[in-house]
């Protein structure tokens, strides 16, 4: 009983009034426990020694009977019962002492197990706290989580609307360059036929090349007579230009686009 309430209260720190209190209380019933059991041993202790006594008082009459001595055994007779007395008080002392001690265990014993009891529910509820909090902070961080992920999602989003946003400023900035190049060649000095007139004097120059890119900027400013003569140019070739009857055949197309007359042969 004594191992047993003596080891509980090593399990609580003290680290507030109501455990302080509770420790205070074990020691307490402890001490008192631990006194109550010397106390029974040193009752033991005595008990054993008057029983020894009473032995040895109860042979020396034995012997004085056998020796005759009346006057010798009665002594020995009434130092024999002074020792059966003694002997009984002993015992009946140990027993008191037992009561005691068993008394004071079981003290121990139940401030030690109401303490247990009362420091298990506050670890489980510690427990219940720290495992609420914990579940809370993986919600949280989850939430983060997601938060982060959509906020991602929509800055690539963002990103990519811009990025299209910007090609098609970019698109509509050639288209618009383009257009003005087309202005302006066919604002030209004579306008396309100031260019065809211009790449016919290059052409009878033999600077077929440099008559080709003259009539190629003519023919896209409208000038029918243009594409057809770049439509000949590639059906039959020139000095420094290769023949291309895909060429050739755009060239006729267009001619006929912008109204001039291309025999069907031409196209072949």
């Amino acid at each position: 009983m004594l191992a047993i309430a003596g080891t509980g209260y090593y399990f609580f720190a003290p680290d507030d009034a109501s455990q302080r209190q509770k420790i205070a209380e074990m020691q307490k019933q402890l001490e008192a426990a631990k006194q109550q059991a010397a106390e029974l041993e040193k009752a033991k202790r005595r008990e054993e020694e008057g029983r020894l006594a009473l032995e040895k008082a109860r042979q020396a009459e034995a012997e004085a009977k056998k020796s005759g001595d009346k006057a010798k055994e009665k002594e020995l007779a009434e130092a024999r019962a002074r020792a059966e007395t003694e002997q009984k008080r002993m015992a009946d002392t140990t027993k008191a002492r037992e009561a005691e001690a068993k008394k004071s265990a079981d003290a121990a014993r139940i401030v030690q197990e109401k303490a247990s009891a009362s420091d298990r529910a506050a670890s489980d509820k510690a427990a219940a706290t720290r495992l609420a909090q914990e579940k809370a902070a993986a919600e949280k961080a989850a939430l983060e989580r997601a938060a982060a992920a959509e906020k991602a999602s929509q800055e690539r989003i963002a990103a990519a609307e811009k990025a299209a946003a910007d090609a098609a400023v970019r698109a509509a900035a050639a288209e618009k360059a383009a257009a003005e190049k087309t202005k302006l060649a066919a604002a030209a000095p004579g306008g396309s036929e100031a260019l065809f007139d211009q790449a016919s004097v290059l052409e009878k120059q033999g600077k077929g090349n440099d008559a080709v890119k003259l009539y190629v900027r003519s023919a896209r400013s409208g000038n029918g007579k243009a594409a057809k003569r770049l439509g000949d140019i590639y059906d039959k070739g020139l000095a420094g230009v290769s023949r291309d009857y895909a060429e050739s055949l755009k060239w006729y197309n267009a001619a006929r686009v912008l109204g001039e007359e291309v025999p069907l042969q031409k196209s072949r």
